[in-house]
């Protein structure tokens, strides 16, 4: 027999695998709007397109709080730099509510979005580092696990201090006073440099005085098992790609995300030091400037308490001030902040370049930690030669913004630009995005841990605590040679992901407000032409699950006005769909749009997903949503659409063979499925688990009219089965090959999914704080009993469309299943099956007033309409 032949060990590894899927696969699959999908770095080599991935080589990350886009426009100095560069857009979404650059340079230590500023507190300085620990390291740990984020803050510094020994495992240790390589008597260790000096104590509060001296003139690190001096030696547990090269820092950010768990920082100096940078002990480095630029000239920056200046933009209203005069940037609904002094540059104003500042930032010239840019005009030309002194050193250099100051600013995407030794232009990217011109902030981790352990397939970090969230940044494609447009490329690229929100909430409240007055209307005349426009409001709100994807092909970020053009543009979509729909299909108008969903999503869903990213039905990289495949309200359209279509289909074949009717219904939601599903294009891999059990039961209730208990269970395990063999398949590949499927169930058999899993399920609970997600709820529940009990509801049509129509009830039902099955096993709760009543109903209602009271019923029912 078959099974008979088939590996112990891959049965029992298809029965875990299984039992993952079976208890919490779709709690971890749906992304919500505030969680984004990532993929490990380890899981570089398969996922992503093949793009340019530069050399082992030095990596140098020079992160600038608050670098704009705008502030690039303004800066002849930045201008010229894009000109060199590979260039990217960077999303500083973190674990919290506001993106301080705190929370950027925790997020760089951990690899993972952590949260640094606490609740409600203004963006402030960054943390003291005296005695060689960084100050209150302890509280931001508790913050970690308190907010469940799952970020290990340290964890670059634990990888870069194995990376340095040789050891893989625990970070090496170093002695007290002038000692070294004694167990347990220090928690850092001694650093020799090229002079044999030491860089730092191994003693909090020993900071200056020698530890163990490397010999006079060699580069080195004293560690265990690690001779000062010996560049690329291997100690206890093998060599790595660059052992005995240190991870150097420069600035107070730098030195917090390079240290290790216990708070500890070592190879980190206040200033920047091109020596040290150009030396051989430095494999590595990271130079936080916006504390290290004011030491330059101490007036290039806002000059106290409450005058961060905040750069203006398009739709921000911002008003222009004379250099001396003191700027006033103002933003769209945001708070104006004040410029001081000389430092008066705006945005826009050549030389100009403003860095986002706060009132409570404390973003003062030359104070450690300070952080914030002020909007000097001098501010570019510092940028702009720190760049080219980093350059001068060798290697690979990336300037990234970090994070921003207030809450407003941090729904912008910052600035990423990569200069090559070998040169070349493009688009950066990563396989965490999978987006030319677009990456994320742990993407800096995974790409420095990724070049100095250039080849090692492996690079999880020490003691077992998983992969990476981010992946290498790499460079793709071909980017235009002018300048100009580069810059307006990327200033349009932020306007696609800035409008979405507000503009949902706009259109949805006019469609509304439509459809009120409209039943208003023919509750009170009873006439076929109030029916015809009460109907027609509907079958605009059906449009509107069409129109919000097709909007992306008008480039509508792109015209006068992008938050009203994009308001115009999905609005009018959906008026002309409702009207196209109406006027040619008559009664089955319904049946057009839920087929145009369908076939729109399939198509958006093998390209990639074009259409959704940056619509409204997508929070995209500024909200740190989903950067690829289907999200909640996209499944949710999806769904909708093809078990309605799949049930009108049927309807017509039904009477003529109910396994016929069946196999239809089976090869529409099965596309549906796979499209959802399959790595690279839907990418859902809740999506699926939601579906695929609520496709079996309508194919089954088609075939049979009803279903037994035991083919109830059936279906269920038939379904499990399917998903689990996604994920087993998935989960045998090596791991540097996997998708975020195997990569989940690795996590979880490796017990590194429990926080995820918390975050996911508060999400779920999230919306019934509020009286939204109760009446959602209501919602919900209604219509689930409808679908159960239509004897119940108070409607003779929607009774007599139930009893007489062989596929209604298997499509109310599915319908119904897939929306419980989503509700309580996706982040997004109850948010999902209240999206799925939103396309569902008025695709009922509509088709229900729009059919005659003595039709479908009294003339061939079961063969004409659904």
């Amino acid at each position: 027999m078959f099974f008979t032949r088939v590996p112990g060990t891959v049965c029992r590894k298809l029965l875990r695998v299984t039992a993952v899927v079976a208890a919490v696969g779709g709690v971890s699959a749906i992304s919500a709007p505030a969680e984004a999908e990532v993929v490990p770095v380890a899981a570089v080599a398969r996922v992503a397109p093949v793009g340019k991935v530069a050399p082992a080589a030095k990596v140098v990350v020079i992160g600038v709080p608050g670098l704009t886009w705008e502030a690039v426009k303004a800066s002849p100095e930045l201008t010229a730099l894009v000109g060199e560069a590979q260039v990217g857009s960077i999303t500083v979404k973190t674990a919290g509510p506001v993106t301080c650059p705190i929370d950027g340079w925790l997020t760089i230590s951990a690899g993972a979005r952590a949260w640094g500023s606490g609740p409600g507190e203004a963006c402030g300085a960054l943390p003291a580092i005296t005695g060689g620990e960084v100050a209150g390291w302890r509280a931001y740990a508790n913050r970690q696990a308190e907010h469940h984020t799952g970020a290990r803050i340290g964890r670059l510094g634990e990888i870069a201090q194995a990376a340095e020994t040789g050891h893989a495992g625990r970070p090496s240790e170093a002695g007290r006073g002038g000692e070294a390589g004694r167990a347990g008597e220090s928690r850092e260790s001694a650093r020799a440099g090229d002079s044999g000096e030491s860089r730092e104590s191994g003693r909090p509060g020993e900071s200056g005085e020698s530890g163990r001296r490397g010999r006079a003139g060699e580069s080195g690190e004293a560690g265990r098992g690690v001779r000062a001096g010996e560049s690329g030696g291997s100690g206890r547990g093998g060599g790595s790609g660059r052992a005995g090269q240190l991870v150097c820092g420069f600035g107070a950010g730098a030195a917090i995300a390079l240290a290790r768990a216990d708070g500890s920082v070592a190879n980190w100096r206040p200033e920047f030091d091109a020596a040290r940078l150009a030396s051989n002990s430095c494999g590595a480095a990271i130079v936080d400037a916006g504390a290290l630029l004011g030491q330059e000239d101490a007036g290039a920056l806002a000059g106290h308490g409450d005058a961060g200046a905040l750069a203006g933009r398009r739709e921000a209203g911002a008003l222009a001030g004379q250099e001396g005069g003191g700027a006033l940037a103002g933003r769209e609904g945001g708070g104006a902040l004040a410029g001081h002094g000389d430092a008066g540059a705006v945005a826009g104003q050549e030389g100009g370049g403003a860095w986002a500042g706060h009132g409570d930032a404390g973003a003062v010239a030359g104070r450690e930690g300070g952080g914030a840019l002020a909007g000097h005009r001098d501010a570019g030309r510092r940028i702009a030669e720190l760049v080219a002194r980093v350059k001068g050193a060798g290697g690979r250099v990336l300037l990234v913004g970090i994070g921003q100051q207030s809450a407003e600013a941090r729904r912008e995407l910052l600035v990423a630009m990569q200069f090559a030794p070998e040169g070349g232009s493009g688009w950066l990217t990563s396989a965490s995005t999978r987006r030319p011109g677009l990456i994320q902030l742990s993407d800096i981790t995974a790409t420095i841990v990724h070049e100095r352990t250039p080849g090692t397939s492996d690079l999880s970090g020490v003691d077992n605590a998983g992969p990476l969230d981010g992946s290498p940044i790499r460079a793709t494609g071909d980017r235009s040679s002018d300048v100009g447009a580069v810059i307006e490329n990327r200033l349009d690229f932020n306007q696609r992901f800035e409008q979405q929100r507000p503009r949902l909430i706009a259109v949805s409240l006019t469609i509304l407000a439509a459809e009120l007055l409209a039943l208003a209307w023919f509750w009170i005349k009873r006439s076929p032409r109030s029916r015809r426009t009460f109907v027609f409001t509907l079958l605009v709100q059906c449009g509107f699950f069409v129109s919000v994807f097709l909007s992306t092909l008008t480039f509508w970020w792109r015209w006068p006005a992008p938050g009203f053009s994009l308001y115009c543009v999905v609005l009018g979509g959906s008026v002309i769909l409702a009207g196209l729909a109406q006027c040619v299909l008559k009664r089955d108008a319904f049946l057009g749009i839920a087929l145009a969903a369908y076939l729109t999503l399939l198509l958006d869903g093998v390209l990639g997903t074009p259409l959704q990213f940056g619509s409204m039905f997508t929070d995209g990289p500024i909200t740190g949503g989903r950067f690829y495949g289907f999200g909640n309200s996209t499944f949710a359209t999806l769904a909708v659409a093809a078990l309605v279509t799949a049930g009108a289909v049927a309807q017509r074949l039904i009477n003529k063979s109910r396994a016929q009717a069946a196999i239809a219904v089976l090869a529409i939601g099965g596309a549906a499925i796979v499209v959802d599903g399959w790595p690279g294009w839907g990418t859902d891999f809740g999506g699926i688990i939601a579906l695929t059990p609520a496709v079996l039961l309508m194919a089954w209730l088609t075939w049979r009219g009803n279903i037994s208990l035991r083919a109830l269970i059936g279906e269920g395990l038939a379904g499990l089965l399917a998903v689990s063999a996604v994920a087993f398949a998935d989960y045998s590949r090596p791991p540097e090959a996997r998708t975020h499927f195997g990569a989940f169930v690795a996590r979880f058999l490796d017990g590194d999914a429990s926080e995820l899993l918390i975050r996911k399920l508060q999400a779920a609970a999230h919306p019934f704080t509020g009286i939204g997600g109760w009446a959602m709820l209501a919602g919900v529940v209604l219509w689930m009993v409808a679908t159960v009990l239509p004897g119940r509801v108070p409607f003779p049509a929607y009774r007599t469309f139930y009893n007489k129509l062989p596929m209604a009830r298997p499509t109310l039902l599915a319908l119904s299943t897939c929306g419980l099955i989503g509700m309580l096993l996706n982040d997004a709760g109850v948010a999902l099956p209240a999206i799925m009543i939103g396309f569902a109903l008025p695709l009922l209602a509509a088709h229900l007033l729009a059919t005659p009271s003595r039709a479908p019923l009294d003339a061939h029912p079961t063969t004409d309409h659904l």
